[in-house]
């Protein structure tokens, strides 16, 4: 049994591989979302704090 690198072998069951690499899309794309999320949720804040701001200090 040949095993390289990164530790899956070659005997490995095709649907082990798939699952294998459907848990790293569904991880890179959690990760994806949720800095898209932390970026959408900053500058929602940061646009609420700056009208504030405005508000507070006319001119």
């Amino acid at each position: 049994m040949a095993t390289p690198k990164n530790g899956i072998t070659i005997d490995q069951p095709v649907n082990s591989i798939f699952s294998n690499n459907l848990h790293h899309y569904i991880t890179n794309c959690a990760f994806v979302i949720s800095i898209y999320y932390v970026l959408v949720t900053t500058y929602a804040h940061a646009w609420t704090i700056r009208r504030i701001f405005l508000d507070a200090f006319p001119g």
